[in-house]
């Protein structure tokens, strides 16, 4: 693993535990991870060039990943090209959340596989 991926993997860790602590952060984390259009509010600019909080863009950003990692194989299939980043994906599932008010209040870690589906559809079977 080159020493630039340790080193940003470190200053990740770092920012998120150093973050832990305060009342706001850990109240705003928990309802962004309970409802989609929570999730679409703090994570609609993580990706984005010029973010306002780092900290929520990082926690977001890993929050996602666990999500699209932990699926792999899931119930929820996608058929995603090769290729396709996190930021993709995470812009992907923030749109699906906000073009689906319905669905707004289920859980992100569901919408975010659920937008990726829509996006990424498996060819059905032939019969």
């Amino acid at each position: 693993m080159p020493i630039s991926a340790i080193r940003i993997g470190l200053v990740s860790i770092i920012a998120i535990v150093g973050g832990i602590g305060t009342p706001s952060t850990a109240q705003s984390r928990t309802e962004f991870s309970e409802r989609g259009d929570s999730f679409a509010r703090s994570c609609g600019d993580a990706t984005a060039a010029q973010v306002r909080d780092v900290e929520q863009a990082i926690y977001c950003i890993l929050y996602s990943k666990g999500v699209f990692d932990g699926a792999l194989g899931g119930p929820v299939e996608a058929c995603e090209p090769q290729g396709v980043r996190l930021g993709q994906k995470i812009d992907i599932g923030v749109q699906y959340i906000r073009s689906n008010p319905d669905k707004a209040h289920w859980p992100p870690s569901l919408l975010l596989l659920m937008g990726l589906r829509q996006a990424y559809p498996c060819p059905k079977a032939a019969k």
